[in-house]
């Protein structure tokens, strides 16, 4: 499993620190442990947590709190040699740009993944287990608790996909199915009522 070597940003004056397979940060308040955090993620995802006390902060004209007036950049390094990058500046008349990101391949932050998640609606967390449950999800398990099972496998067949995204997709349409049929229900009989 790879691993960060190296973070660099003038993420909150400035970091430029190697890391090694298993790194832990320790240092008193103001030593610059959140800012080499915030810097990996500016990296990776291209957003900072718990700036401000907000949970995810994205646009770049918030961003610039971090950095100097002009440019703001994060960079760090795999020990494969991957490189990562995000970086924004300001025009001459003052507005921030849009950033530039480099970012080869996802990275994981499992724990902002599950804030995400549970700050989200039923919806979000309902199709967030699913996808984490996505390898023990059989199409015998959706068997045993769906009732048309026929028109279950007609659907989910004509996606293919795993089965987790399968059932997700499967439940959205019977949703959207569901409400469009109650409007109608409604409709009908708004008009046997003023009839």
């Amino acid at each position: 499993m790879s691993h960060f070597k190296r973070v660099k940003s003038n993420v909150k004056g400035g970091v430029d620190v190697e890391l090694g397979e298993k790194t832990i940060i320790i240092g008193p308040n103001g030593s610059g442990k959140s800012a080499i955090q915030n810097s990996l993620e500016l990296a990776t995802r291209g957003f900072v947590t718990d700036l401000t006390g907000r949970a995810e902060v994205r646009r770049e004209s918030d961003l610039f709190s971090l950095g100097d007036d002009l440019t703001l950049f994060a960079e760090a390094e795999l020990d494969d040699g991957t490189q990562f990058r995000w970086e924004t500046k300001r025009t001459a008349k003052g507005s921030v740009r849009k950033a530039e990101p480099t970012q080869p391949m996802p990275v994981a932050w499992p724990v902002l993944d599950i804030e995400a998640m549970l700050r989200g609606n039923t919806d979000t967390q309902r199709k967030w287990i699913l996808r984490m449950a996505s390898g023990v999800i059989t199409r015998e398990a959706i068997h045993a608790h769906v009732t048309d099972t026929d028109l279950y496998d007609s659907i989910a067949d004509g996606l293919r996909m795993s089965e987790a995204d399968a059932l997700t997709r499967v439940t959205d349409l019977s949703a959207s199915k569901a409400t469009k049929a109650k409007s109608a229900m409604e409709s009908s009989e708004k008009t046997i009522e003023s009839m």
